[in-house]
């Protein structure tokens, strides 16, 4: 691909360079500006040698986020308004005055729908709908609306960042003249929106499609992909306009997590349709930016035709490298914000001993640490480094060490102290993060004692609020009646919500239960589950059954349907003297 030696690649290149390098500072403001101006996924970087400064090119890189957007909106007004004279919409819609004000009405009505999805709080969090009209409204291109929706990229990937591996959440974008779908995994973020609007004879559509596969691969290699299409047509349905902007993104990721470049291709094209025989213009542009600066920039004119002039391409291929420059900004700070979040990466403490809490006074503790891909379980390499936070020591500490990485940690030197071991690993798939918490306290341990008519429910852990749990179940206050049981259930990982199924029951004689006076009991059979979910003063627990029950008495035996059912328990702090404590 030749390198073009036109100003306009010049100011390209610079664009790039600066725009991307950390020159877009200061608060959202004016022009729609996405806040988090401050902050780029790019490193601040040199130009490359050879690059000429212009006038114009100082101009755009004084403004912050904001300002640069605000430059955007203008100049893809100006050249989209252009494209409307020829294609032929102005002469149909019956010249320059009619013509500005059914652009000015759509491209308003596109960009006033964007602003709403910006500050609509459940956009991106699987519950997306139309918000309330905004006052923030700055008129740009019908492109512009796109722009401003791309910007949401961090936020639909931030929602996605609990998603449970192998596991996706959809939602519907809904609303007047609007639809589309957000969709989040771990391996991949998206949205897709259209808004669809008739205003003063001519009906927009304006697409904006964002893809984004934050966690890098093996290779460290992550990608983003950016569709801006806006298309209007007149009434009449003799002339229309077209104008897409692509932009595709591979990135890739250091040992130590940070960015270390990205190849980036735009592809911006202009087109009249219907019976119109106006101009044409296809630009694709590609940047390459590696170690600390932009390695090169090439621009080619795929194809010209119909009435663009010089100038006017030019100007089309700058609106394309600043379109690339603030889409590069939106998707590459959110794949950045993926996976240093630890979205990618799960970093594993196991302990030996394995017991936390409750520690005699010095006690030596091995921490193994293991850093695995939540993509596909495999282990990423890369370092880990470990951090104290109170008393005794780990050592090595505030060094990174080969993973999987081993610490020796020393409970604190006298009882009712805490402290804790805060993990985190660097590799090419992203930042694993892990706090371990220590203590030498009394082991006061958990407790469940609670009455559900007809059952009392007991039952103490003294390892954690996770089991393993023997909970003691009788029957009380039902006349005729006597019985219990036991249930056994021990809950793995760490308590969001956990679960364990199936639970494992003992019942008195046959069953959970038996009637006074009968020789047989109840026998159950079916499924059971537990869940564990933080509370605010403790632990819940929930325990559900269903299936079937066989009542035996004497040589006679009935079964019938157990409709699903269950429990709600406490899970608290049990009373002191219930556990042992540490010597």
């Amino acid at each position: 691909m030749a390198v073009l030696r036109t100003g306009a690649v010049r100011f390209g290149a610079v664009a790039m360079a600066m725009a991307l390098a950390g020159c877009s500072g200061g608060a959202a403001g004016s022009g729609g500006g996405s806040g988090d101006a401050g902050s780029s996924s790019v490193p601040s970087s040199a130009v490359a040698a050879g690059v000429e400064l212009d006038p114009q090119m100082q101009e755009f890189l004084a403004l912050d986020l904001a300002g640069q957007e605000a430059a955007l909106a203008e100049l893809s007004a100006k050249l989209e308004r252009e494209l409307w004279t020829e294609t032929g919409m102005e002469a149909e819609l019956g010249g320059p005055a009619a013509t500005d004000k059914a652009y000015n009405a759509l491209a308003t009505a596109f960009t006033e729908q964007a602003l709403r999805y910006r500050g609509d709080p459940a956009f991106g969090r699987f519950g997306a709908h139309v918000a309330a009209g905004s006052d923030d409204v700055s008129l740009g291109g019908l492109t512009f609306g796109g722009y401003v929706i791309a910007g949401l990229a961090a936020k639909v990937v931030e929602s996605s960042n609990e998603v449970a591996p192998g596991k996706t959440q959809t939602s519907t974008i809904s609303g007047e003249g609007t639809s589309g779908e957000i969709s989040g995994s771990l391996q991949e973020s998206s949205f897709d929106s259209t808004i669809e609007k008739t205003v003063d004879g001519v009906t927009g559509k304006l697409r904006t499609k964002v893809t984004i596969a934050p966690c890098p691969d093996a290779t460290g290699t992550f990608t983003s992909k950016v569709l801006i299409d806006a298309s209007s047509t007149t009434s009449g349905g003799r002339s229309g306009s077209n104008m897409t902007t692509e932009v595709d993104v591979t990135g890739h990721v250091d040992d130590s997590a940070e960015l270390a470049g990205y190849e980036s291709v735009t592809r911006t094209q202009a087109a009249g349709f219907k019976s119109s025989k106006g101009a044409f213009v296809d630009v694709t542009t590609s940047v390459v930016w590696s170690g600390g600066q932009i390695a090169g920039v090439d621009q080619t004119y795929n194809r010209t035709g119909g009435a663009a002039t010089g100038e006017m391409l030019k100007a089309w291929g700058f609106a394309g490298v600043l379109t690339e420059a603030l889409v590069n900004h939106y998707a590459l700070d959110a794949a950045e914000k993926a996976w240093k979040s630890g979205r990618c990466v799960d970093l594993k403490a196991t302990t030996t001993p394995s017991q936390r809490t409750g520690l005699k006074p010095s006690t030596a503790v091995s921490i193994l640490a293991q850093p695995v891909s939540k993509i596909d379980g495999k282990p990423v390499g890369g370092t880990v480094t470990a951090t104290l936070a109170g008393e005794s020591s780990v050592d090595p500490a505030g060094s990174p060490v080969p993973a999987d990485a081993t610490f020796a940690y020393v409970a604190p030197g006298e009882k009712d102290k805490t402290a804790s071991v805060s993990l985190e690993s660097r590799s090419k798939r992203g930042i694993g993060k892990v706090d371990v918490a220590f203590d030498t306290k009394a082991v006061q341990g958990w407790a469940i004692d609670e009455t559900q008519t007809p059952y009392r429910f007991t039952g103490v852990s003294c390892t954690s609020e996770k089991g393993p749990w023997v909970i003691d179940y009788a029957i009380q206050g039902v006349p005729g009646m006597v019985g219990g049981g036991v249930i056994k259930v021990n809950f793995p990982g760490d308590p969001a919500v956990v679960t364990t199924s199936p639970l494992k029951a003992v019942g008195t004689d046959k069953g959970e239960f038996k009637a006074a006076g009968l020789p047989g009991g109840v026998r159950f059979a079916g499924a059971a589950k537990a869940t564990l979910t933080p509370s605010a003063d403790a632990f819940t627990m929930g325990i559900r059954s269903g299936g079937s029950a066989t009542g035996y008495a004497r040589s006679r035996s009935r079964t019938m349907a157990w409709p699903e059912s269950g429990f709600t328990l406490k899970v608290q702090q049990a009373p002191a003297g219930s556990c042992p404590s540490p010597g």
